[in-house]
């Protein structure tokens, strides 16, 4: 007899599906590109085997419950987790970003989920990208103000992000999301770029650097 029932491979902690989708997006580097459908179904296949199959072909991923999971991401019931279309590809929000983050930090997974693929920071590519890019939120005004102990002017926080007057609501998150989850890595980096986007979105900076 098959066992149909899914089983955990490599997860600390039960995820519901929205979850162990959003978590497969970021794991395959969903916080700076979007990702295809179906790297997502065969990866969070890999991080809970049977979650996603086809009651009768227990072998199958079944890619439309996938997608649909994957679309419920997206509505504010469900904290607005995740940008994207079957057709563009699935990226994570700002707030799945964040979301991620911390789930990953409570599971402690990383390279041992599975060999290699697991990590956002798989690749030489993707490393490179986030040591250029935590060089370059180093180097500009807003971190001097940061660093010196002064609150981050909006114009600086604008500056860090790449938002100017023509980037809409969407591509601001993305790209807040994308510079946040390529910094993850560094803690210094990491507080910054917290503190930084309170600011690009109209909040008050209260993390300085102590």
């Amino acid at each position: 007899m098959v066992n149909r029932r899914p089983t955990t491979k490599g997860l600390t902690k039960p995820l519901t599906k929205r979850e162990l989708t959003l978590f497969a997006v970021y794991l395959l580097g969903g916080g700076q590109r979007a990702i295809d459908t179906e790297d997502v179904a065969v990866k969070a296949a890999e991080l809970l085997p049977g979650a996603f199959a086809w009651r009768k072909y227990p072998d199958q991923i079944n890619l439309e419950l996938v997608r649909s999971v994957l679309k419920d991401s997206k509505k504010p019931q469900f904290g607005q987790l995740l940008h994207g279309t079957g057709a563009e590809g699935w990226r994570l929000s700002d707030a799945g970003v964040r979301w991620a983050v911390q789930t990953q930090k409570e599971m402690r997974v990383g390279h041992t989920v599975t060999a290699g693929s697991t990590d956002p920071w798989a690749g030489s590519s993707d490393a490179r990208r986030a040591d250029r890019e935590v060089r370059r939120a180093k180097s500009g005004q807003a971190w001097e103000q940061w660093k010196g102990g002064s609150e981050i002017t909006a114009k600086a926080a604008l500056q860090l992000f790449r938002i100017d007057d023509y980037t809409d609501e969407k591509m601001r998150d993305i790209k807040i999301a994308r510079l946040r989850a390529l910094v993850t890595e560094d803690q210094d980096a990491t507080r910054f770029v917290e503190a930084a986007a309170k600011i690009a979105l109209g909040g008050v900076s209260n993390e300085h650097q102590s």
